[in-house]
């Protein structure tokens, strides 16, 4: 059986699957049936709004306006109202089945997915015994409430719903009751005029949210913002009813972010590892003035694409707003914050609203101090807790989505209330601040001389290798990613130290291969030199061979020629009768006319018909 705590999560399922198995209309239509329940369990003949309220905040955890009740009490078919008192048709007062199996269901459903959970944080909590009512307290906070990030249980509850992230029966269970609560946000609000806003609202976004819009603090981060300014824009395209705004104090934090980013770049500052948006801004700079262009877009991105302009107000300290001014009643460590908010407060004029739809200015804020400084100053106030100073991305996205009326066109839900993604930015955001407190705490000891260069070294490696981005979380081996305990980052030391022996004994065999594939190559240039030795004496040889053979042709050629200069000079002097004396004179006489001739018409020829190389 479940305990009230736990009771409004089941109620919340409950809700989403009527939403799924019937078409309604209206919220009261859901509620109607809620209170029908109560009528039929209670045994209830006559009631008031109030008995309805008792019965509902009993049986389901609910905790609604009576106007809400009211409403939704038209609803029923078999409840009259006499002189404000609501009195029962009899006959027809019984539980509707259909209602009761979707609700017995729900509650089974959450039952063991909370089982699931104990039996987790069991196996990774071994030495300590586990505060139930705390375990549920704090589980009911992941799955409904947008402000939690801290507690002793959240960062386990987050890794078990990390490590169920591909069990479909625990996040469609898990879903069911964020998608609930969302329906329940409508109802506490009294949200009727559905798809219209009356009144103007003007939203105060924060450093971080404008951030996640550019894209600088990660992927997931950048979805659930531009979740945001959808619901905005769909609004908007009916009536333009929201703006969209910056303090002139948060455009200071953003240049004073930029200037920080100039001096890194610059070999100034030194980037701290935990910042990730820093780390986006520099990466891809060289010099300054590139994050003076990178500033310049950010900027020219939030007026032309999203319409977020600086606040027109440019003095919040006049004579006339002094009486609505926060900045005296806040903690000292929270004045830039309560600053802001003591901004709205006078904004509103002091005045105090029934819901955030009509509190006319709102921050809208991811930062869990500004968010405590927001309800800080309302329990200082007294004011309702339907209307706050500040509120986060994800609430304002879920109240904007219902006032839309996309709950009754078959819409999607918002992003946000995918509880993996709740798990990985809650765990994203722990892991950034041990990681700033780790680096912090190793410099320390390292100046103290505490640790060495080497341990230093190896406690950086280790900080740097923690995934600081939602998408980066392995669901795998979180169990590893969370653990920053000094045994965890010794052990680390010691993998560094047995990585870097390692790493030696391989650069020692790398040497010695070098060393024998040089011994080889200079073996190789010896056989290669003694071959080119070789062949140059076969070459030379070759050539007193060759020039032996041309020697002997030529003079055999020379023996050929006298030879038969001979037997021509005889054959002529017997032929001519003539001695052989002057038979060699008259033969020597015409072979020296014939060059002579030659040389003679050849003169003629090229004065006659000019030269070969001649021009025409």
């Amino acid at each position: 059986m479940l305990d009230n705590n736990t009771r409004i999560v089941a109620s919340f399922s409950t809700i989403k699957s009527m939403v799924d198995a019937k078409e309604y209309k209206s919220p009261y239509m859901i509620l109607a049936e809620f209170i029908q329940y109560a009528i039929a369990d209670k045994k209830l003949h006559t009631f008031t709004s109030l008995d309805i309220k008792k019965s509902l905040m009993e049986l389901f955890g609910f905790e609604l306006p009576e106007a809400v009740i009211r409403t939704s009490i038209k609803k029923i078919k078999f409840v009259i109202r006499e002189k404000g008192i609501y009195i029962t048709d009899k006959i027809n007062i019984k539980i509707d089945d259909d209602f009761n199996k979707i609700k017995n269901n729900s509650e089974d459903k959450f039952i063991e997915v909370f089982e699931l959970l104990k039996s987790y944080i069991e196996e990774r909590n071994l030495d300590n015994k586990i505060n139930n009512e705390q375990l549920t307290r704090e589980f009911i906070s992941f799955l409904i409430d947008d402000n939690i990030n801290d507690g002793k249980y959240v960062d386990l509850i987050s890794e078990f719903v990390l490590k169920y992230e591909n069990n479909l029966e625990v996040q469609k269970t898990l879903t069911a009751i964020r998608e609930g609560s969302i329906i329940y946000i409508g109802l506490n609000y009294n949200i009727n005029d559905i798809g219209n806003m009356k009144k103007t609202l003007t939203l105060y976004l924060a450093t971080e949210v404008l951030f996640s819009l550019h894209g600088l603090n990660g992927e997931i981060h950048k979805q659930l913002a531009q979740d945001l300014y959808s619901q905005v824009r769909d609004i908007n395209i009916k009536n333009k009813k929201i703006k969209l705004r910056f303090f002139l104090d948060v455009k200071e934090e953003i240049e004073y972010f930029f200037y920080t980013a100039k001096r890194i770049v610059d070999g100034k500052m030194k980037l701290n590892i935990d910042n990730v948006a820093m780390k986006n801004i520099v990466n891809g700079c060289s010099v300054a003035s590139d994050v003076d262009i990178k500033k310049a877009d950010f900027f020219l991105e939030l007026k032309n694409k999203y319409g977020i302009l600086e606040d027109e107000n440019k003095n919040y300290y006049i004579e006339d707003d002094y009486q609505y001014n926060l900045e005296e009643m806040g903690d000292e460590l929270q004045e830039n914050n309560v600053k802001l908010i003591s901004n709205i407060n006078k904004l509103r004029q002091g005045k105090i609203f029934a819901n955030n739809l009509e509190a006319e200015y709102l921050i809208v804020t991811n930062s869990m101090d500004i968010l405590k400084a927001s309800k800080e100053q309302a329990d200082i106030l007294k004011i309702d807790n339907r209307c706050d100073f500040a509120i986060s991305v994800e609430k304002m996205t879920n109240i904007l989505w219902y006032q839309i009326g996309k709950l009754f066109g078959k819409n999607e839900f918002p992003k946000n209330v995918n509880a993996v993604l709740k798990a990985r930015t809650l765990l994203s955001s722990n892991i950034a601040q041990n990681v700033g407190k780790l680096y912090l705490e190793t410099n320390k000891k390292y100046v103290s001389g505490e640790i060495g260069e080497e341990q230093l070294k190896a406690r950086i490696i280790a900080i740097n290798k923690k995934p600081l981005l939602p998408e980066d979380l392995d669901a795998e081996n979180i169990e590893d990613i969370m653990d920053f305990s000094s045994e965890s980052i010794m052990k680390y030391e010691e993998e560094i130290a047995k990585d870097k022996e390692k790493i030696e004994q391989y650069e020692k065999e790398l040497n010695r291969i070098k060393e024998d594939n040089k011994s080889k190559e200079n073996k190789k240039k010896e056989v290669e030199l003694e071959l080119e030795l070789y062949k140059d004496k076969e070459r030379k040889n070759n050539e007193k061979k060759s020039f032996r053979k041309k020697c002997i042709l030529y003079v055999s050629k020379i023996i050929c020629v006298v030879m038969l200069g001979i037997i021509i000079i005889c054959c002529c002097s017997r032929f001519f009768k003539q001695d052989i004396i002057n038979t060699v004179a008259v033969i020597a006489t015409i072979i020296g006319i014939v060059p002579l001739c030659f040389n003679m018409f050849k003169k003629d020829f090229q004065k006659s018909f000019g030269s070969k190389n001649g021009k025409e």
